[in-house]
């Protein structure tokens, strides 16, 4: 979670914006990565990334646009949000989603989610081009955000 502040006084304004992966459509995490640790599920559409295949190179965290591949200095390769597979694999939410209790996130198919929030936008000032590598992720626009 990213935290943002600006305006001045009588109007200052704070949002908080959650930076983790958005499992893209076209990941250049999983283009970049010539070991085959990331990779896009075909049935669910996350981006996995594979312990055993990585080496550690961080092409994927430099690849990424949205900072999501982290690099792990204690050993010596990435990590990166799953989506929670275990969980959406028994039918339970994603622990970022359940736990929220401001309920600011929401997790299923982009589509729906899209006509679910008509209005809401996949470009803010604290997100890096969506055009490029098509994010599955929208916020609930701000002024001040976008």
């Amino acid at each position: 979670m990213t935290r943002y502040e600006g305006g001045k006084y009588p109007a200052p304004y704070v949002y908080s914006v959650s930076l983790a992966c958005g499992h893209c459509d076209r990941p250049a995490c999983v283009q970049a990565c010539s070991y085959g640790a990331m990779v896009k599920d075909a049935d669910t559409g996350l981006v996995l990334h594979n312990q055993d295949r990585c080496v550690g190179c961080r092409k994927c965290e430099q690849a990424c646009p949205y900072g999501a591949p982290t690099y792990v200095k204690a050993t010596g390769k990435i990590q990166k949000c799953n989506g929670c597979k275990d969980r959406l694999d028994v039918g339970k939410l994603p622990l970022c989603t359940s736990g929220c209790r401001g309920r600011a996130l929401e997790f299923g198919d982009i589509a729906a989610l899209k006509a679910a929030h008509p209005g809401w936008v996949d470009k803010i000032k604290a997100y890096a081009d969506p055009t490029k590598t098509g994010p599955n992720v929208i916020f609930k626009p701000r002024p001040e955000a976008l």
